[in-house]
């Protein structure tokens, strides 16, 4: 196989890069598999850069009352807190409990999935502060002019997954139309991709990856943290 898509370690790596050795943090993820493998793994590589990690915690994604987890996690005073799990009404619920519900005074941190559009609708203001990584999207305006002004004329824009699905057809299209093979080797031959976001770099047994940008949420707007 051959994937052109993203994991913990990529998405999650702004996120890793802002939390400072000596600072602590609770990790809240959701109870199913993507949500325990992302929060070990992300975890571990706190942890190996000196993050007092004090506490991993689950929520149930169609959880609709967060509030006791919610108290759980701040009773631990941590510097941040990090949230982890697919887009989902706990998701939304855990995000509303610490900033609306416990004015939790610590640095909010979440993965990608508050990138989507109809999570961020549904928290409106509530998402201010927040940090979260995002795929840069000043390419698309400078390099990709037809779809940047059909996503203008539409009163859309990319994010994180139609973002992977548009390089997906890109790479597709170009492997049909110069008759190449679809096998691994030729994808480390190309050695990388360049996506409509950033580009994408292809490795050894059908791995690639993105990379990722932080971002500080204002007023609906993804503010690019500068280092």
């Amino acid at each position: 196989f051959q994937r052109v898509s993203i994991n913990h370690a990529e998405m999650n790596a702004p996120l890793i890069n802002y939390l400072k050795p000596n600072q602590s943090v609770v990790i809240i993820h959701s109870n199913e598999e993507a949500g325990y493998t992302g929060a070990e793994l992300v975890a571990s590589k706190l942890k190996n850069k000196g993050v007092d990690v004090k506490a991993k915690l689950a929520y149930t994604p169609s959880d609709l009352d967060t509030r006791i987890l919610g108290l759980k996690a701040i009773e631990h005073n941590s510097d941040a807190i990090l949230i982890i799990g697919a887009p989902c009404p706990g998701f939304i619920n855990v995000i509303k409990t610490l900033k609306a519900e416990q004015n939790y005074k610590g640095d909010i941190l979440c993965d990608v999935s508050l990138r989507t559009p109809s999570i961020m609708e549904a928290l409106g203001n509530t998402t201010n502060g927040i940090f979260v990584p995002i795929l840069p999207t000043k390419r698309i305006y400078e390099q990709h002019m037809d779809a940047a002004e059909a996503l203008t004329n539409a009163g859309l824009e990319l994010y994180t997954f139609p973002i992977m699905m548009w390089d997906l057809l890109d790479v597709i299209t170009f492997f049909i139309d110069n008759n190449i093979p679809f096998t691994q080797e030729e994808f480390v031959k190309l050695g990388k991709w360049s996506g409509i976001s950033t580009d994408i770099e292809f490795f050894p047994e059908g791995n690639s990856t993105y990379h990722f940008i932080l971002a500080k949420i204002q007023d609906g707007k993804f503010i690019p943290v500068e280092e």
